[in-house]
């Protein structure tokens, strides 16, 4: 779901939203109903969201979020620490 050419940076304290949009890397086309799922700093998810029909999503970040994890079926799992 990520771009080969993004490279993760890491977590940022500051971040109180995260929104974008989910593509394939390959194609470029959408990703329809991704979970995104919140994750504290103990694995623990605290909330989540699921991309729209383009594929565009967004989620609120509370002081104790770490990172967020995308599952999208057929694609392998990724959680990614929030930094933008």
């Amino acid at each position: 779901m990520q771009p080969a050419a993004v490279v993760p940076q890491g977590y940022n304290s500051q971040v109180r939203e995260v929104r974008g949009i989910l593509r394939d890397a390959s194609t470029g086309e959408p990703l329809p109903f991704v979970n995104v799922l919140l994750v504290d700093m103990n694995g623990q998810t605290i909330n989540g969201t699921v991309s729209d029909i383009d594929g565009f999503y967004a989620i609120a970040i509370p002081a104790n979020g770490r990172s967020l994890r995308y599952d999208y079926i057929g694609y392998t799992p990724q959680q990614l620490p929030i930094n933008s």
